[in-house]
Formats: structure tokens, sequence, C-alpha cells
């Protein structure tokens, strides 16, 4: 039994040495050539245009892009590359380099090469995204003032953020874009779906030289929101005093009043800025309005715990008090005074009638 088995095995590994070379050939044939020759297709696509694969077109753009090779790029687009094609994404050309324009400067050289032949600036991919919205929530500035300067349009509505392009630099906290962008915007009266203006929007967050930008290019100083605010109850809420003092400058009426009855002043006292708070006092806000409970100034400060601010407030109602008793006070004192002396004259009067009678 024991030779049986040893014949079997010197039987196998005969059979094994003599398949193997027939099985490395197989391997190589199947396998090994096929890569080879698809890794070099690869590297002829990126020099050539194949028409009739287009995804393997833009395949090779991008390579050439991620791999900085602007000369390769350029090749492509002399070659015929449709610089407007889709990849799988949705992507052009266009928005590829913008969603990655790590090297920024490397970017706009290829975009400037794209827009001369023709690249368009305000095409959606499958995110809903234009190049010029992958620039602002990169923060890319250079690029982003390159796409505004050559075509891309902020006040197209953005099915991605569901509101003009112009505000997604508030939503992303781009304060160096807005004002880039909005030099640029048609209308910076322009509304996003909760009836906010830029604006509103630069008042909330506090970007001073954007309220002053659009103050100067026209904005409406009192608009209001889907939620009945201006931007003045905007900065008042959030604690922008130069902004407030800006618009409170500009002409923003401090006593406008939301339909509840909201003032600038109660935004500002119900979160405790004392600093807005006395100078929209200095701005004529009056401190006796009510809201629709029935709430002053005062009364908000206090039953949010603002107890400098509810000072403040109450020094200034003292004072106010104080004045309107001295306007309407003095008239009666004087018409008091002017009748007892009045009286005194008349009695005077009759009474040296009298004694001149006697004489």
């Amino acid at each position: 039994m024991g030779n049986i088995i040893r014949m079997v095995k010197r039987c196998c590994g005969v059979l094994l040495k003599s398949l193997l070379p027939w099985a490395l050939s197989l391997v190589v044939f199947f396998v090994v050539l096929p890569v080879s020759f698809l890794f070099e297709a690869s590297s002829a696509l990126s020099l050539e245009y194949i028409e009739g694969h287009p995804y393997f077109t833009f395949h090779a753009f991008s390579n050439a892009y991620d791999r900085e090779d602007f000369d390769e790029i350029s090749r492509l687009v002399s070659a015929g590359f449709d610089v407007n094609m889709h990849d799988p994404g949705g992507r052009t050309a266009l928005t590829y380099v913008a969603a990655n324009a790590q090297n920024e400067t490397f970017a706009v050289k290829v975009t400037e090469l794209l827009v001369l032949k023709g690249a368009k600036m305000n095409t959606e991919d499958s995110f809903c995204r234009t190049p010029i919205i992958y620039a602002i929530e990169d923060d890319r500035r250079a690029l982003t003032a390159y796409l505004l300067d050559n075509g891309a349009d902020p006040t197209l509505q953005s099915r991605a953020y569901n509101t003009p392009i112009i505000f997604v630099p508030f939503v992303r906290q781009r304060p160096a874009l807005v004002s880039m962008i909005i030099a640029k915007c048609r209308d910076v009266n322009i509304r996003d779906f909760l009836g906010n203006t830029p604006l509103s929007w630069a008042s909330r967050f506090g970007y001073l030289d954007s309220v002053r930008l659009l103050l100067q290019a026209g904005a409406h100083v009192n608009n209001r929101s889907i939620h009945d605010k201006t931007p003045l109850m905007e900065a008042a809420e959030k604690g922008q005093y130069d902004v407030a003092e800006l618009l409170v400058e500009k002409g923003a009426d401090v006593n406008i009043q939301t339909k509840k009855g909201w003032s600038a002043l109660m935004w500002a006292s119900e979160k405790g800025h004392t600093k807005i708070v006395s100078m929209l006092i200095e701005a004529k806000a009056d401190l006796f309005a009510r809201n629709a409970k029935g709430e002053r100034a005062l009364t908000i400060a206090r039953t949010n715990n603002h107890p400098e601010t509810a000072k403040t407030i109450e020094g200034a109602e003292f004072r106010e008090r104080l004045k309107k008793g001295i306007m309407f006070g003095a008239p009666a004192v004087l018409l008091i005074i002017f009748g007892v002396v009045g009286i005194r004259y008349i009695a005077m009067h009759h009474k040296s009638k009298r004694q001149g009678g006697g004489f």
C-alpha cells in the first residue's frame, strides 16, 4: 500500500512539473498581457483624442490635471478634446478643475485654457453644483474672481443650496468672497427662499465691509425677511455693534416692529447687548413700545437676566419721563404762575381804585 502511495505522489509531481510552464504561459497570455495593454492604452489616451470614447478621454484630462501636466492638457485640447463633455458624474472639465483646485495657481491656468476653448461657466453637475460653487465652498479666491470675471452668474438659483449663488458665501461663511461676489451681482436686493436679502445675511454675520458695499450698491436698508425682520434687527440680535451703527447711520428705522411687535431694541435687550441698546436709545428708539405680549424692552431684559442692560434701559426711561414731565409740566406751571400774578394784579388794581375814590 505504501508503494502505491509513493508512486501516486511521484506521478503527481511529474505531472505538475510538466504542466507548470503551460500554466504560467496561460497566466501571462490572459492576465499580464491584457493588463499591460490597458496600461499602455490609458497612457496613449492622454496624448490623443479617441472619438467615440468620451469617458476615456475625460479620464485622460483628469489624469493629466491630477499630475499637473499642463503640456499634456494642452495637447488634449488641441487634439479636439470637448471641454464641455460630461463625465459619469455630470462634471465638465471646468467643474472638475474647480472641485480639485488644491493648487489654485495651476487651477486658474487650466481654467484660462478651458475658457479660451469655450468652456461653459454655469453648467451644473449631478450634485447640482456649478464651478463657482465649488470654488466658493473651498474658499478659492483667485479662482472665484476669474470665474466671476468670465461669466459666472451669482444670481442663478443653486439647486444644491435652494438659493441664489450669491448667498452661498454666507452659508459657508466666506467673508472674503462676499464682497467679491456682491461687486458682480446685478441685483443686490435679490432674496433667498426665506426672503432674506444679502444685506440681511451680511448684517447677521457682522460682515461690515460687505454691508457697506451693499448699501453703496443700493441695498434697501429696511427690507424685511419672511420672518419680518430687518437687517438692523438681525445685527441687534446677533450683537453686531459696528454693523448696527452703520445701518442706523444709513437710515435704518429703529422703531420698525415685526408682526409680533418686536423692535431692534427688544432683540438687543433679549440677548443682553447693552452697547447696542445704548446706541439704539441714542438713536431715539421707542423705550415704551410693547410687543404682542405687552412686553417692553425693559421687561424683556429683566426676564432674560440681563441686569446691566435693564439698568441702562431703566435710566433712559427715567430721563425720558423726566423730560416729558418738564415738557408738559412747564406750561402748566407757567400758566399757574401767570394766573396767580394776574389775580393779584387785578386785586391790587381794584384796591387802588377804591382808595382813589375815597379822596
